[in-house]
């Protein structure tokens, strides 16, 4: 029956369209927020460089996590109305990893997204009730679509099979508010007189609206609880902006690292979609993103984040079915964003459990491989510093220094510096290359730095 067809397309559509987030978060001052996290004044009349010899430790992680909340989130995690929705399993992943003693001293700052104007409403029938600028999108549907898909359509050459044309889709008047081509489609007594569109401006897409966190950053255990009950509060709903959600996430980040040049700080995007929003190239009849189009501006605005020192990992939650699709678009940013491949879990496997393990493993590479420059004041040149391996009863193996991770020997190892630092710049941390990293993993085996400024270094 038609009034079937429309049911599944009524979800379809809330899914993708924007209506309100349900995000229950602090609402952070502006003052408040620009005082956090900002890099703070150098004086004058700091050496430009002291020499140190010292035993280097692990430099901190501050992760930037950024979780996906869009209308989408809140399917079951396998197709099941009474198992655990894809948003209650991201949450009680990261609520598994916060709360382990093994991720103490970690900072972790969240972000949500989608946010959405409050002031623009749900659905329209008119340009004006968008505000000023303002756009109502009216939707229709296709009297014939492809097998499985759902064609929107403004006008018949939307329609992708031969001979169909665009059918104008209404509400029912009735207080279920129904999908409805005319009066027979409705329940008895109702009539099919209304259309349904959707305002363009309600999701928010300046990158600014969402370099503001949910939770501040701050280290675990202490904001393991802000982290948990803000997720635990988020009603999903919403379309997925994902390029300006990634570009103020990254903002902050770059913030962070200018502040604490001796920490890694990372972002990790956890999304179950393709941007859908916020970005001239993906057409508003692409409801669920799949053609891919808002996937280049995303992975650009990763790889402007890398160039600074801002990697981004990127995993996915997705039906079975999807996966392929999935791998391809979403790895495409991971790879921009200097983290190789995205991961993709399956709403088939335990996804609470395989997204901590993710979580875990991104933790650890970080807290065996960088170390942290030991802070004794302002290297000018990364060339002076010389960085040894030292294990009891062998002699120190000194590293050779690499451009950045791909130039890495996989069986001499080295170490390389974050991209970002400029030449005058005191560089943070060194990252080991793998076969340097397994060997400092050890625990009878010290990292030891030195600087010996207009000395050559011993």
């Amino acid at each position: 029956m038609v009034r079937g067809a429309l049911g599944w397309v009524t979800l379809a559509l809330l899914a993708g369209c924007g209506a309100k987030t349900g995000l229950l978060v602090p609402d952070l001052g502006l003052d408040e927020d620009a005082a956090t996290d900002m890099p703070p004044d150098v004086p004058e009349d700091v050496p430009a460089c002291v020499p140190f010899r010292e035993v280097a430790e692990l430099a901190s992680i501050d992760l930037m996590l950024l979780v996906d909340t869009s209308g989408s989130m809140d399917d079951a995690v396998d197709g099941d109305p009474g198992a655990p929705s894809k948003a209650e399993a991201v949450a009680a992943a990261i609520e598994g990893f916060v709360r382990d003693d093994a991720s103490d001293g970690v900072g972790i700052g969240l972000f949500l997204f989608p946010r959405v104007d409050e002031d623009v409403p749900d659905e329209c029938v008119r340009d004006d009730q968008c505000g000023d600028d303002g756009l109502c999108r009216i939707l229709d549907l296709c009297s014939q679509s492809r097998p499985g898909e759902t064609d929107l359509c403004f006008d018949d050459q939307d329609c992708p099979v031969d001979g169909a044309f665009c059918r104008d889709l209404q509400r029912c008047s009735g207080e279920d508010n129904g999908l409805c081509f005319d009066n027979a489609d409705c329940p008895a007594g109702e009539l099919c007189s209304r259309d349904f569109g959707f305002c363009e401006n309600r999701v928010r897409c300046l990158p600014g609206d969402y370099r503001r966190p949910a939770v501040r950053l701050a280290p675990l255990p202490g904001n393991a609880a802000p982290v948990v009950d803000v997720l635990e509060a988020v009603e999903p709903d919403g379309a997925t902006p994902t390029a300006p959600a990634l570009a103020g996430v990254i903002r902050r980040a770059q913030d962070r690292r200018q502040a604490s040049p001796g920490n890694k700080v990372v972002v990790l995007l956890a999304t179950d979609g393709f941007p859908t929003a916020c970005d001239p190239a993906i057409s508003p009849l692409d409801t669920d993103g799949s053609d891919g189009a808002g996937i280049p501006r995303v992975a650009e605005i990763a790889a402007d984040g890398a160039a600074i020192g801002i990697d981004s990992y990127v995993i996915g939650v997705f039906q079975e079915e999807n996966r392929a699709l999935a791998e391809v678009n979403l790895s495409e940013i991971a790879r921009a964003g200097g983290t190789e491949e995205a991961v993709i879990i399956s709403t088939d496997e335990p996804v609470t459990e395989r997204l901590r393990e993710i979580l875990e493993e991104l933790r650890g590479a970080v807290q065996t491989c960088v170390y942290a420059i030991p802070d004794a004041g302002v290297l000018p040149d990364p060339a002076d510093l010389t960085v040894r391996l030292l294990a009891p009863g062998a002699e120190p193996e000194v590293l050779t220094p690499v451009a950045d991770a791909a130039a890495c020997d996989p069986f001499t190892g080295g170490y390389f510096f974050d991209p970002s630092v400029a030449p005058e710049e005191r560089p943070g941390f060194v990252e080991l290359c793998p076969a340097s990293c397994a060997v400092a993993a050890r625990d009878e085996v010290d990292v030891e730095m030195q600087v010996g400024c207009d000395e050559a270094p011993r």
